[in-house]
């Protein structure tokens, strides 16, 4: 009927890929139904990361929940994703640039086991840029001069 559909990992409740999945019979089933799926696109960024997954339970990358990517929850505040809603827990109206540019560079901690399809898609735009860590600007506290 011409729908897309995509085939994703089941994670746990903060987001990461459960050990208890990765079993013996899952990557194969995993191509299976990968190769029944019909993709746009823009569901062909970031492919790969599933495999390494599977094969060793994590794939490293750059999120960039918090800039590329915006969850919004039903009271209106800015979560890395569904599974991180207390980070960086900033209400959507207060968020600025300043924010965006933070937490473009900000590591988050759940990266190398995380399994959250859209926000690994949206970041994979930028893998071709370094990711640098906090910028100093958003680290460095001025003081008055004297």
């Amino acid at each position: 009927m011409g729908f897309y559909m995509t085939v994703g990992l089941l994670h746990d409740q903060r987001g990461q890929i459960d050990p208890g999945l990765i079993g013996d019979g899952l990557p194969e089933f995993y191509e299976e139904m990968r190769a029944l799926c019909n993709k746009s696109f823009f569901h062909q960024f970031g492919e790969g990361w599933e495999r390494k997954m599977l094969r060793g339970g994590t794939a490293s990358w750059q999120c960039r929940a918090g800039a590329r990517y915006l969850y919004i929850d039903e009271f209106g505040t800015v979560a890395y994703c569904s599974q991180s809603r207390a980070e960086p827990g900033i209400a959507l109206l207060d968020y600025t640039r300043a924010d965006l540019k933070r937490e473009y560079d900000t590591p988050k901690g759940c990266e190398d086991g995380c399994t959250i399809a859209c926000v690994r898609r949206a970041s994979s735009l930028d893998q071709w840029r370094p990711q640098r860590g906090p910028t100093a600007s958003s680290t460095k506290v001025s003081l008055p001069t004297v």
